[in-house]
């Protein structure tokens, strides 16, 4: 029989070891957010965060006034999706949140919108019926909800719509999205509310003329350069993003070579922190870097100072960029990560 002081000892070394080891080989960010809040300004690095799953709890407010960018994308699921953390948040929900991040922590920014428009749970979180003709209205309709409900409840209100038509039910083509706009505007028929759209770093958004201001995702890059056939891919900058000065270097050098958008006034570039995508019993083995450049893969993740660094780069590469605004998708890794 061992003795248990052995067992103990084992135990304690194991310990040791994982601890050394997780210091060592794994990415650590605790350097990035201090316990202060940001000045939320142009120079700022992130005049963006951007939620990806929904998350409407105490933390998730008190790390964004933290950071305190200029817009925060709170994502909102339909009034029939389930009622858990990371779906929502519903009416009731929605006015806790917005009351613990402005009035307990502080918050001074712009709220934005963004409905959550995959076609996939157009039916079972919107209601939607299969009606591709009009369903976009059940987006607007649930906007000016929450807006009364924030209103009634004495707190800030949504002032930018962000709406998403890849991969919805309201259609991606180029020549579309001019009219479906115009539509979403005049139906909302509320001056005061921005209308933004978002999509790659190539479109030309500003013949949508009721779009006020444009989010330009610089992800999912690994396509094939070829203008004649209308497609604007960067290959080089596919497989894993690990961070260094130089990748840095590539990464902002490629990325203005790339971005070829008809005006940058009122434009947001954003960067995804989203994860790489896991093992499923449909897909076992998922494709790695699958929206490279990528930078929240948990063995190569980019801390805040990284990120800072890159942004410092970006704003530099070229006059044009020089006050970029800048921001993050899938905001939730890093405001649980740094």
């Amino acid at each position: 029989m061992k003795d248990n002081n052995d067992i103990t000892l084992q135990k304690i070394l194991i310990l040791l070891v994982i601890t050394v080891l997780t210091v060592f080989f794994l990415p650590s960010c605790n350097s990035g957010v201090k316990n202060e809040k940001e000045v939320g300004t142009n120079l700022n690095t992130i005049n963006v965060l951007w939620q990806d799953a929904s998350r409407w709890d105490g933390n998730t407010a008190k790390k964004v006034s933290l950071i305190n960018p200029e817009k925060f994308i709170i994502n909102i699921d339909g009034p029939k999706s389930h009622h858990t953390p990371t779906t929502g948040p519903h009416p009731t929900e929605l006015v806790g949140f917005i009351d613990t991040l402005v009035n307990l922590y502080g918050y001074t920014g712009i709220l934005v919108m963004h409905p959550d428009c995959n076609r996939s749970e157009f039916n079972t979180d919107w209601g939607g019926n299969n009606d591709t003709i009009n369903g976009w209205k059940l987006y607007v309709d649930y906007f000016t909800l929450l807006n009364d409900t924030l209103l009634a409840n004495k707190l800030p209100t949504f002032t930018e719509l962000l709406i998403e038509t890849e991969g919805s039910i309201m259609g991606e083509k180029a020549d579309k999205q001019d009219s479906i706009f115009n539509n979403i505007k005049t139906y909302l028929n509320q001056n005061h509310i921005k209308l933004s759209a978002t999509n790659n770093w190539h479109s030309n958004w500003t013949n949508w003329k009721s779009v006020d201001y444009y989010y330009a995702q610089l992800y999912d890059v690994c396509y094939k350069y070829d203008k004649h056939e209308g497609s604007f891919g960067i290959p080089s900058l596919c497989g894993p993003n690990t961070y260094s000065p130089s990748r840095c270097d590539t990464l902002v050098k490629e990325l203005n070579k790339a971005i070829v958008l008809d005006s940058l006034k009122d434009v947001y570039f954003i960067f995804t922190y989203a994860p790489e995508p896991k093992p499923t019993k449909k897909n076992p083995k998922p494709k790695p870097h699958v929206d490279a450049p990528m930078f929240g893969e948990d063995t190569i993740y980019w801390c805040r100072t990284d990120y800072d660094t890159l942004i410092t780069k970006f704003r530099n590469v070229d006059p044009r960029l020089r006050n970029a605004n800048t921001g993050i998708w899938h905001c939730e890794s890093p405001l649980s990560k740094w």
